[in-house]
């Protein structure tokens, strides 16, 4: 299985659309202060599965869900960071005048060292697709505006970015047969 299959996880879809312009009141990672944000929360979210700390309920419910240990899911959510800070600096770079790539590019150099995709490899050959779809449908109970925020972001990528990976594909087909269930 592809290493992106992990990037498709709701709870992380909900942090990266909120670090986004379309979903953030500070202007996500367009502007100093939604960059600044950002990436007090992506690194929250880092250290939300740091396996030297104790880490909060939602971070264990979703290792006991997909059956992967602590140290796993840190790998992972620093391959997901780290994918989705490259995805935003080369955004940045086309901009005229954006002061502020320099503290996302710092923080995306702090990472780099922390990355271990046979981790990341690990975690994808345990992916379970069941696992995300029950996280969706909680979400578009609990969660509805990150569900359809979601799915608005997704649909977008499909059609400006001309992704055709099968893991966005099937991702979204996970979310309209939500729309479809009774």
């Amino acid at each position: 299985m592809a290493l992106d299959t992990i990037l498709y996880r709701p709870s992380w879809q909900r942090l990266r659309a909120s670090c986004l312009h379309d979903y953030n009141p500070y202007g996500g990672m367009n502007t100093a202060v939604g960059a600044e944000d950002a990436i007090i929360r992506l690194e929250n979210y880092i250290q939300d599965a740091n396996p030297k700390v104790s880490p909060p309920q939602y971070t264990t419910i979703e290792c006991r869900s997909m059956k992967i240990p602590m140290d796993i899911e840190y790998a992972g959510r620093i391959y997901r960071v780290t994918n989705f800070l490259q995805a935003t600096i080369n955004g940045l770079i086309s901009q005229q005048g954006i002061y502020h790539m320099q503290s996302v590019k710092d923080y995306y150099d702090t990472l780099v060292p922390l990355s271990d995709n046979s981790k990341v490899a690990q975690y994808a050959t345990k992916w379970d697709w069941n696992v995300i779809q029950q996280e969706l449908s909680d979400m578009f109970v609990a969660e509805r505006y990150w569900f359809m925020s979601i799915y608005e972001d997704m649909q977008q990528r499909l059609k400006e970015k001309k992704n055709d990976s099968q893991e966005l594909h099937y991702f979204i087909g996970l979310i309209e047969k939500i729309f479809d269930s009774p």
